[in-house]
C-alpha cells in the first residue's frame, strides 16, 4: 500500500525541508532537501564552544495512505486533522539527531586552472579536470 509521510523539526527557524510531506507508492523513493539557515556569529560561537548544546532533531512520521488520500489531504488545510485522526498504533516515527560539524577555515586547490565538463547528453554529472 501507499505510505504518507511528514517531516518535522525542533528548530523550524533554522531548518527547512523540501518536501516536508508526501505520499510514496510501493518501491518509490524521494530525495528530501534539508537546508540550514546561516548561523549568527553568536550562535556560531555558542556551537563552537559547546557542540553538545545543539540538540536539534527531525521526526519523520509515516503511515499507510488509502487510495482516496491525496497530496492535498496530507499537505493542505485539512492536513493536521488527517494526521490527528490516525490511530497512534498505525503511526511509525523515527527521530534523526543533528550533529554539527565545524567548517574548514581554509580550502586550498593545488591546480591553478580547473575546468568542468558536462557528461554526454542525458547525464547530469559534472566532471572536474585540470586541463
Amino acid at each position: 500500500s501507499r505510505c504518507a509521510f511528514k517531516i518535522r523539526t525542533t528548530s523550524r527557524e533554522r531548518f527547512s525541508t523540501t518536501p516536508n510531506s508526501g505520499i510514496l507508492s510501493p518501491g518509490q523513493c524521494v530525495n528530501v532537501n534539508l537546508c540550514m539557515t546561516a548561523l549568527t556569529s553568536e550562535q556560531y560561537s555558542e556551537f563552537s564552544s559547546t557542540p553538545a548544546s545543539a540538540k536539534d532533531k527531525f521526526m519523520i512520521t509515516s503511515c499507510d495512505a488509502p487510495s482516496d488520500v491525496t497530496e492535498a489531504t496530507i499537505r493542505g488545510s485539512e492536513a493536521q486533522q488527517w494526521w490527528d485522526s490516525r490511530d497512534a498504533a498505525e503511526l511509525k516515527k523515527q527521530v534523526v539527531l543533528c550533529r554539527y560539524v565545524q567548517p574548514l577555515l581554509k580550502v586550498e586547490v593545488p591546480q591553478k586552472r580547473l575546468s568542468f565538463v558536462r557528461e554526454p547528453p542525458g547525464s547530469s554529472k559534472t566532471v572536474g579536470s585540470n586541463r
